[in-house]
């Protein structure tokens, strides 16, 4: 319940936060194993500070052919390094 289905530009499907957008990335934080929902934030100022571009949390999600490691498994150079990827929700 209160979940909404979606599809990654990549082909993976999965259910997400009711308020996903076009625009949101899935990711999987350094260490854990649950896909998150990102949202890119553009650069504005508030008042005297500057918010810098970033991302906002959205929320968890399911995604199916990644809940075990097969998309953070896949990145791993050669050296131990991982290989930053998003993968944008269309």
């Amino acid at each position: 319940m209160n979940r909404r289905f979606f599809v990654t530009e990549k082909g993976y499907f999965g259910l997400g936060p009711p308020d996903i957008q076009e625009a949101d990335s899935v990711c999987i934080l350094l260490g854990g194993s649950t896909p998150y929902i990102l949202r890119p934030r553009h650069a504005h100022s508030l008042g005297a500070r500057s918010l810098g571009a970033g991302y906002d949390f959205v929320g968890d999600a399911y995604v199916h052919g990644i809940m075990q490691g097969e998309a953070v498994a896949e990145h791993i150079q050669s050296d131990g390094s991982i290989q930053t990827q998003f993968i944008r929700i269309w």
